[in-house]
């Protein structure tokens, strides 16, 4: 528990930005590191002709890549530095919402 109140307050004072994407890049890392664990669990599964594992280990490795991807993309966000916000407006007559089951 006082790790987290540790990094709590390390978030929340002067260096928060550095410490932010420290943070990003030990996470980045971590699934990075599952990924090729993952890739050789599912070499393993196939060898074994194991299609139960080949389905789970691949959805593991399709949602650790989804990880993998938004910590990057966070991560080189962080990098740029400060963004400024974009507000965008826009103006419709009618809208035609369909359904379809």
């Amino acid at each position: 528990m006082e790790h987290v109140r540790q990094h709590a307050e390390a978030l929340a004072g002067p260096d928060s930005r550095a410490v932010r994407a420290r943070t990003l890049a030990r996470n980045a890392a971590r699934a990075s590191m599952q990924l090729t664990n993952l890739e050789q669990m599912l070499g393993e599964c196939l060898a074994r002709h194991d299609e139960a594992g080949v389905a789970m280990v691949d959805k593991l490795l399709r949602s650790t890549t989804a990880r993998l991807t938004a910590l990057l993309a966070e991560l080189r966000r962080e990098e740029e530095g400060p963004q400024r916000s974009v507000v965008v407006m826009a103006r419709t007559d009618s809208v035609n919402i369909t359904g379809v089951r």
